[in-house]
């Protein structure tokens, strides 16, 4: 059998990948495991040749192919969902990659037996539809989405109990509060967690959990559009003194930005919060801080400052003004107007 592994809860499909190479080849066999790796320009033939080739030492081979392009190329209907401007190159990336999935189920009719193909896809973007139905029929589809807000809290406290770790309630919520949903990143946490002797505070969350740069990220654009330009200043100084880079910065405000867009938009086509934080894969605690910061504001006043935002990025990749200074003055221009 061969498989397809998508989504984008990264830790169980990970958990599951490595699951089945442990059952169909073993822990040490790593001769018998082959991976081709999407963002290095893979050749859809090799993958097949290697496919096709008997197993090394061993009664069976496992060919993985992580994240291949065919899955993130969008089909034009998506494309135009997606409000992508140049359509043609999309539909030509599109009629491209389909020679390769073309290729793919071809070799899927008739596979090498003892040979597995594992697909894996858990990059942000949505996978292809037309492609991942054209696929099904010759693989095992496996979908590790990710877990809802009540599902991650339950995680989070039943992990806490299993560990045997003791946290104030007033801690408890603030460490929720400052985590991403992902069991990858909330598994590296409880290890700092557990190390800790004593009762956890509020305080003692503080100081062991980081705030996502995303959070932080959004309490800037928050200040920008509420005009407090001291805490503005603050935010900013605190993100560069974590030696947070000027353009990994510019590009968490530009998508804060966009997100505020795209909220005010679908609330303006009278969305429901529940459908907007679905469409939007965001959680209702996030937008309802998205929605009051953009209260009064209009699409164009966000338009607005991202265009400045990118005219910035662009002097500064030019060489016209520094990073750090740059990004310093916009801040103040901004609430200044």
């Amino acid at each position: 059998m061969n498989y397809l592994l998508t989504g984008k809860e990264s830790f169980n499909l990970k958990k599951r990948k490595n699951q089945l190479l442990e059952k169909l080849v073993g822990k040490e066999n790593l001769l018998s495991v082959s991976v081709f790796r999407g963002y290095e320009d893979v050749d859809i033939d090799e993958v097949i040749d290697d496919c096709n080739m008997i197993p090394f030492l061993s009664d069976n081979k496992v060919v993985v192919l992580e994240n291949p392009k065919f899955l993130a190329v969008k089909s034009k209907e998506e494309a135009k969902e997606d409000e992508i401007v140049d359509l043609e190159k999309e539909d030509r990336d599109f009629v491209r990659q389909k020679v390769d999935v073309d290729k793919l189920i071809e070799y899927l009719k008739k596979p090498n037996e003892t040979t597995t193909l594992i697909i894996v896809y858990d990059a942000l973007e949505t996978p292809n539809k037309k492609f991942i139905t054209m696929l099904t029929p010759y693989l095992k589809h496996e979908k590790f989405d990710l877990l809802s807000e009540e599902q991650f809290k339950q995680l989070i406290i039943k992990d806490l109990k299993d560990r045997n770790i003791s946290i104030e309630k007033k801690a408890l919520n603030e460490l929720i509060e400052r985590l991403p949903n992902s069991i990858e990143n909330w598994q590296r946490e409880l290890e700092k967690l557990t190390l800790y002797p004593k009762t956890i505070t509020e305080d003692v969350v503080k100081s062991l959990v980081s705030r996502p740069l995303e959070d932080d990220a959004f309490e800037l654009t928050n200040a920008l559009f509420s005009g407090d330009l001291s805490k503005a200043l603050i935010v900013f100084k605190d993100l560069t003194v974590n030696r947070i880079e000027v353009f990994s910065l510019i590009g968490l405000i530009s998508a804060s930005l966009r997100m505020m867009s795209q909220v005010l938009m679908l609330s303006e086509m009278g969305k429901r919060d529940n459908e907007i934080a679905s469409i939007l894969d965001i959680s209702s605690g996030r937008l309802y801080y998205i929605k009051k910061d953009i209260k009064n504001r209009s699409c164009q006043d966000i338009l607005k400052v991202l265009n400045d935002l990118s005219e910035l990025d662009q002097n500064i990749k030019s060489g016209i003004i520094d990073g750090q200074t740059g990004l310093e003055l916009f801040i103040i221009k901004t609430i200044r107007g």
